[in-house]
């Protein structure tokens, strides 16, 4: 079974140079489907909308995710308090909601079979 929430400890080993008040315990959820379109929504960016041609900041994406997915922080949450938190801190707390958000051993293998399926046939 995968995990659904995951409790996330971060110590001065972790992250040396963070802020004390960054340090001590997460707990990280699972996003609904509500929260990851938002977040999806939030970091794109129409490009040419007749092309269907987007961007997607990958630094506004991932502070989405971090907002929707932490539950409790040794802070109060706010985009200006994950903004500035220490680079290690934010790659562990990013790591903890991949992890959580991951896909299913199921959408894994259908993502490969998509993959299997779409190569091109020597002719």
């Amino acid at each position: 079974m995968f995990e659904t929430e995951k409790v996330v400890m971060i110590n001065p080993e972790d992250a040396p140079y963070a802020p004390a008040a960054q340090l001590g315990e997460y707990v990280v959820h699972r996003w609904n489907w509500k929260e990851k379109q938002e977040a999806t929504k939030n970091a794109t960016t129409v490009i040419d909308a007749r092309r269907g041609l987007v961007t997607t900041d990958i630094v506004v994406y991932e502070l989405s995710m971090l907002l929707a997915c932490v539950k409790k922080a040794p802070f109060e949450k706010s985009l200006e308090s994950f903004s500035a938190l220490d680079p290690q801190v934010g790659d562990i707390l990013a790591q903890a909601c991949r992890d959580v958000n991951g896909l299913t051993v199921s959408e894994q293998a259908n993502l490969s079979d998509q993959s299997e399926a779409t190569k091109a046939i020597p002719g």
